[in-house]
């Protein structure tokens, strides 16, 4: 074999592996209609739409299953549901979960609403300010419990100068039950980045 072929055989060798290996990190399927569709009411394929979820096709380890359940929501018809027999508790990409970001406007203020109902579950609410190349974000853990109600929660945002998105990201870190529904990302202040 030629020098020549010989490079250009390695070149398709190392790109077919790398394509073989790039692995989805999780399932979503974007709607212009829904815009954040924080009580889960628009679906496609089995999900809700605008929303990033950590599957169990995209999670490396543990056994679950994300559902949408109509079981006594909390607004609408349906709500997410997290039944996790086993997972990782790294968070992220490595444990069941979803994360969404909207489009902010620097100086302004945003309070990010959800509401969970936990039975037995430790998990992990992520939000803040990024970009496409930075973050600045704050972690809630929340340890086990057994909330047999919905249990609201709340954090306000502000973003700072050079921040164009908001990022809500949770993810389950223990085995259980968690619901969760009517995640609100709304703008609280219209103050100018002065």
């Amino acid at each position: 074999m030629k020098p020549q072929n010989c490079t250009n055989y390695i070149f398709l060798l190392v790109l077919l592996s790398t394509l073989v290996s790039c692995k989805q990190l999780s399932e979503s399927t974007a709607s212009n209609d829904a815009v954040l569709n924080g009580s889960f009411e628009t679906i496609e394929a089995g999900y809700p739409v605008n929303w990033n979820i950590y599957s169990s096709k995209t999670v490396p380890e543990g056994r679950f299953e994300v559902l949408l359940d109509s079981t006594d929501p909390q607004d609408g018809n349906v709500c997410l549901k997290f039944e996790v027999d086993s997972c990782s508790d790294k968070g992220g990409r490595f444990s069941p979960g979803l994360f969404s970001e909207v489009e902010t406007k620097t100086g302004h203020t945003y309070k990010v609403s959800y509401y969970i109902q936990n039975a037995g579950c430790k998990y992990r609410v992520k939000t803040g300010m990024i970009t496409n190349k930075n973050s600045q974000i704050k972690t809630f853990i929340r340890q086990p419990g057994r909330d047999h109600e919905w249990v609201r929660h709340e954090h306000l945002i502000k973003i700072e100068q050079g921040f164009d998105r908001l990022r809500f990201e949770l993810n389950v870190l223990s085995p259980g039950s968690l619901r969760l529904d009517n995640i609100s990302i709304e703008e609280v202040d219209k103050q100018s980045a002065g």
